[in-house]
């Protein structure tokens, strides 16, 4: 595939969707088609049938390059869930020459982080420099060019079972695509959004169908990440169990739900379901508000409860929300509620109006990693693709 043309795959619990999109002369992204297919095989994060997801994905790639004859090689896929962690990891080397640091002791040093506090049974997708010392002094950019003996680093590496992303890649080679990069959509998607943080911490919370992906920016540096499987879906599963209806059915309410007034409440308003292509059933707004919100309070509450010891405390200016679900006014106001802060919904600046959905952001930082990384994309990734990963550390710096 052209490297001036790539493709982004989000794989996602309810979807999988594809960006695809030229490269601009600034190295930035011209989104200029989309391909959706229901996701099948694949739940939170989990492949429960190999063959089934192959399928899914080959028909999102297929129905996104069909009008523009691009060749699908080369492609980077963003994920969420699959027991991906986090990790704080100190690295320290002496430098080639104490006269100068080069490019090859950050990367040397960065290295060193990886293999000291990384297990053995992950791989790793992200590795983001956050600080770095020359002889025990501080520095607030990589020191290239500088003098010093002792160079080391504080990284957030972000990593997930080995065997898990083995498996998509499978998945995904399955279909004839090559794979140039996994990539975690809590990193990406946060990227994409690229908030004004100068002086600011804010928190990013992507509410999808299946996983929640949380991120902390603190002064334009991504410091901490999580992703949870948790998202939407719970709500859809619990109207089809309450109701006794297909998910179809159940999710077509929930979206009808998220439009109404909540004044409704409490004046015995019956809903004709019927009436939107749902279902049959007459169905009392005040019963289907103590299922959802019940459900949204409780997601909200176990985001609020993983995080609170890693990225919350009293210096959080905002929460930036994004997903499927921001389009839910009942979590805007719960995570406001348990958080105690404001709540700004957003998506990528730069997308197309067509294209401009709080569920399209992952998809977008996927493509978008992959054109500011484009050197990379020929490489199929390893267990241990440490000079493909490393020469992405470069090109950050």
């Amino acid at each position: 595939m052209d490297k001036s043309h790539l493709l982004g795959i989000d794989v996602g619990t309810a979807t999988v969707k594809v960006f695809s999109g030229a490269m601009t002369n600034e190295q930035d992204i011209s989104i200029d088609s989309i391909g959706i297919m229901q996701t099948f095989g694949f739940d939170k994060g989990a492949i429960s049938d190999y063959k089934a997801l192959s399928s899914s994905i080959k028909q999102a790639v297929d129905c996104a390059i069909s009008d523009n004859q691009v060749s699908a090689q080369g492609v980077y896929i963003g994920v969420g869930g699959m027991g991906i962690r986090s990790f704080n990891c100190i690295g320290s080397i002496a430098p080639h020459s104490p006269k100068t640091i080069t490019n090859e002791d950050i990367d040397r040093v960065c290295r060193s982080s990886v293999l000291t506090g990384i297990p053995e049974e992950l791989y790793v997708l992200h590795i983001l420099p956050l600080c770095f010392w020359v002889d025990k002094k501080r520095q607030t950019s990589a020191p290239i060019g500088m003098q010093g003996s002792c160079l080391e680093v504080e990284t957030l590496v972000v990593a997930a079972p080995e065997m898990a992303i083995k498996e998509l890649i499978a998945a995904v080679r399955n279909t004839g695509i090559k794979v140039a990069g996994v990539v975690a959509n809590s990193i990406v998607g946060a990227q994409a959004l690229a908030p004004d943080t100068k002086d600011k911490k804010v928190i990013i919370i992507d509410i999808g169908a299946g996983t929640t992906d949380v991120s902390l920016y603190r002064g334009g540096v991504i410091y901490n990440s999580a992703s949870l499987p948790l998202g939407g879906n719970y709500i859809t599963r619990d109207i089809m169990k309450a109701l006794e209806i297909s998910e179809q059915h159940a999710e077509g309410i929930k979206r009808y739900y998220s439009r109404l007034d909540k004044a409704f409440r409490g004046q015995a308003v019956i809903l004709d379901c019927n009436d939107y292509g749902t279902t049959d059933k007459q169905v009392s707004y005040d019963f289907l508000f103590d299922v959802i919100e019940s459900r949204v309070e409780e997601i909200v509450y176990l985001i609020h409860e993983h995080i609170k010891g890693s990225m919350l405390d009293s210096d959080i200016n905002e929460i930036v929300f994004t997903g499927g679900c921001s389009a839910m006014p009942s979590f805007v106001a719960a995570i406001e509620k348990h958080f105690g802060l404001q709540v700004k919904t957003k998506v990528p600046d730069k997308l197309l109006a067509e294209y401009s959905y709080p569920s399209n952001t992952s998809c977008y930082g996927v493509i978008l990693h992959a054109a500011r990384h484009a050197a990379a994309v020929s490489q199929e990734p390893t267990t241990q693709s440490w000079r493909s990963l490393f020469e992405k550390i470069r090109k950050f710096f």
